[in-house]
């Protein structure tokens, strides 16, 4: 089952013209993470359009997990953002970079907080 995100203590802002909304992603309790990453939508930030999206960490209680965003248009929003899921290695040297994980890789019960800008 690919990765399902919810969305939880959602708490909505503004600063100038700009909506910055905070909260929370957690996995689900069967996922599987897919190469490639998964989508979040605007919609579900209670935004119309994402400009930026920046997120903590994703942790489980025992592992940490580093997402990476990508907004196909940052500077006029896009509908959707997309997060890829990196391991970190242990003893990494500059040369090295992290993993993504890959299709088989189980990702449960995983959380991290988030703030969101856009309109």
């Amino acid at each position: 089952m690919a990765v399902t995100i919810t969305v939880s203590n959602l708490r909505k802002g503004n600063q100038g013209e700009m909506r910055v909304n905070t909260g929370t992603f957690t996995s689900g309790g069967a996922d599987t993470y897919i190469t490639g990453g998964f989508s979040v939508t605007a919609a579900s930030l209670g935004m119309h359009v994402l400009r930026s999206l920046q997120i903590t960490p994703f942790y489980n209680g025992t592992l940490v997990l580093q997402p990476r965003v990508s907004i196909a248009d940052p500077k006029n929003g896009s509908t959707s953002a997309t997060i890829r899921i990196y391991a970190t290695k242990t003893g990494a040297t500059e040369a090295d970079s992290d993993p993504q994980l890959t299709s088989t890789t189980a990702f449960v019960s995983y959380a991290a907080d988030f703030e969101a800008i856009g309109n």
